[in-house]
């Protein structure tokens, strides 16, 4: 049996391995997408899956499926307990359970820690390594606590070798964009995160978005997290952001490691401006609209 395992695991190597020299992918990154993928396999056929939705650069990726940008962690919205014991007991439980995929978790090495990442909700982050014969691949997971959420969508995440597919709750496009631009806004011109901004650029093309759906997914997002919507280009959309040296090195910098580098940081704050603006405006001509002093 242990030699079946160990086979079985040399062989999806090798064919990741295949898959990422076949598309031009870094194998590495290709390793930790597999034993995610697989990860979210665990727990949608996990009695816990109801507890947890799926959110962050894991769901990202799939909706910009054939660019370049690529996440090393998986991200939750948890529901219940958000103490870091009670979640290592449950993904311990998860981790545990075997299929024909090659992977062993190390759940005996699971470890906890507290995150308060420039948010206003708490969280916690599980750390491990997952086992593909004898590549040690890290296992990063954050899990957010208490932020607002409309409408969950139920998912089916696409395997790389073409196994049983994960069926998972997940964010709707609407409320990543309304959760990435309340973090412009909150962090206005010291905002670093260049993967935000290129988000909310290629998300629109890549995926319909009514607008009533993200007006409500803006309002309700504001409103948990304590922030006026702007009735006017926010700093951190704004020429003071787009034309600062520091911020166009950065944009450069992560463009460059995306493939995109044609693509100019002004371009991408108008496209978001565009699509956010409006429904902004519809928002603060609603009766008791929370405005910016």
């Amino acid at each position: 049996m242990a030699r079946e395992i160990r086979n079985r695991a040399a062989s999806i190597k090798q064919q990741l391995s295949n898959l990422a020299r076949r598309e031009g992918r870094v194998f590495e990154i290709v390793m930790v997408r597999y034993a995610l993928e697989r990860l979210l396999f665990r727990l949608s056929a996990s009695d816990k899956a109801d507890r947890f939705i799926l959110k962050g650069g894991m769901l990202v990726t799939l909706w910009l499926e054939g660019d370049n940008r690529e996440t090393r962690d998986v991200d939750f919205l948890g529901y219940g307990q958000a103490d870091g014991e009670t979640l290592k007991l449950i993904f311990a439980d998860i981790m545990a359970a075997q299929y024909d995929d090659g992977l062993v978790f190390d759940v005996g090495g699971l470890q906890a820690e507290v995150i308060r990442e420039e948010m206003e909700y708490n969280g916690v982050r599980l750390r491990t390594v997952a086992l593909l014969e004898r590549t040690r691949i890290p296992i990063t997971i954050d899990i957010g606590f208490g932020d607002a959420l409309t409408g969950a969508e139920m998912t089916s995440y696409p395997s790389l070798l073409g196994m049983e597919s994960p069926r998972i709750r997940s964010y709707p496009p609407a409320v990543v964009i309304a959760e990435k631009f309340q973090a412009m806004v909150q962090l206005g011109v010291i905002n670093g995160r260049m993967k935000d901004y290129f988000d909310l650029w290629a998300i629109p093309q890549a995926v319909s978005i009514p607008d009533l759906e993200l007006d409500a997914a803006i309002s309700a997002t504001f409103e948990r997290r304590r922030t006026p919507i702007p009735s006017a280009r926010p700093p951190g959309l704004s020429s003071i952001f787009f034309e600062d040296n520091g911020k166009k090195a950065q944009w450069r910098n992560y463009a460059r490691s995306i493939q995109v580098a044609d693509l100019a940081l002004e371009e991408v704050t108008d496209a978001i401006w565009t699509l956010v603006g409006p429904s902004c405006a519809r928002l603060l001509a609603e009766p008791d609209a929370d405005r910016e002093p």
